[in-house]
């Protein structure tokens, strides 16, 4: 078959099937993200945001502590994301809040920490 061809349609239309004269573009890429975090709320938040127009997240609830789920990011970061994140709740003591950040920076992992204040009244 030729690169431009046409062919009748029922009623006489003649249709161009020759798909060189469409407009070539590109898709913008979507931005990539692997999201690890504590529990099953955090992660239903997570992918609840996810939409085809939006980026692409994958989420994962390692059942582990603090220091392993970074750790755990560090060794899943990749170039098929840009952009690895640990979302934690902390009430934790500075020595290990210093190591959490020491492991992140470490393997270039995202943190976004949470810190429950007690309210009292």
């Amino acid at each position: 078959m030729s690169p431009r061809t046409s062919r009748t349609r029922k009623g006489g239309i003649r249709t161009d099937t020759d798909l060189e004269h469409k407009k070539k573009g590109t898709r913008q890429e979507r931005a990539s993200f692997l999201i690890f975090c504590e529990g099953k709320t955090e992660k239903d938040y997570f992918v609840g945001m996810w939409s085809r127009q939006g980026p692409h997240i994958d989420v994962d609830t390692p059942k582990v502590d603090h220091l392993s789920i970074v750790r755990e990011a560090v060794a899943r970061r990749s170039d098929e994301y840009d952009a690895v994140w640990c979302v934690l709740d902390m009430e934790l003591d500075e020595g290990l809040t210093s190591a959490l950040i020491s492991e992140a920076k470490r393997g270039s992992i995202d943190l976004a920490c949470r810190r429950h204040v007690s309210r009292s009244g």
